[in-house]
């Protein structure tokens, strides 16, 4: 199905956020920095670690750009409440991944070569952790890190790209014919 959208619809588009260089410069920067200063946490306990990387290098390093450029952080990257039909939709999702991703791991682990699964096995993880641990790392997965990444991606990397690369408006490829 192609979408249609009337040359009205698209001079409403509201402008893309023009974001200079050190946000381009911080996005470059946060790979590397996550990849190391964070990956080394995280082995060292991961349950801080998915914290730490989560809220100071995702989170932390995008609102500090964003404020450093004049940006309010949170109008910015749209923070709002969140209840309603948005909240339902995203439990409604997230169970729906599971239903999806569980059968598609038991056919991993019997298609795979066992050396595979025992090797990329992510439930070793919570063997050596204290209850404690657990309800961290489940709490950094469940909330910290989807948070801080898309502050991340959306909020800072995106738009900086669209800043210096512009912003695709030809929409007549979606046109229907």
């Amino acid at each position: 199905m192609r979408v249609v959208l009337p040359s009205a619809e698209l001079s409403t588009l509201p402008p893309p956020r023009t974001l200079g260089l050190p946000a381009v410069t911080a996005s470059l920067v946060l790979g590397p920095a996550f990849l190391t200063v964070g990956a080394m946490v995280q082995l060292a306990n991961p349950a801080f670690g998915l914290w730490f990387t989560s809220i100071l290098l995702f989170l932390g390093i995008s609102w500090v750009v964003l404020r450093a450029q004049g940006f309010a952080p949170g109008p910015t990257l749209g923070f709002t409440p969140f209840f309603g039909r948005g909240l339902f939709m995203g439990f409604a999702l997230g169970a729906l991944n599971v239903m999806v991703v569980g059968p598609l791991q038991d056919l991993a682990t019997r298609v795979f070569p066992q050396s595979w699964v025992d090797t990329f096995d992510s439930s070793k993880l919570f063997e050596r952790q204290s209850p404690l641990e657990l309800v961290f790392i489940c709490a950094a997965a469940s909330v910290a890190a989807p948070l801080g990444e898309e502050v991340f991606f959306r909020g800072l990397l995106q738009p900086a790209l669209v800043s210096r690369l512009g912003r695709y408006r030809d929409v007549s490829a979606f046109r229907t014919q």
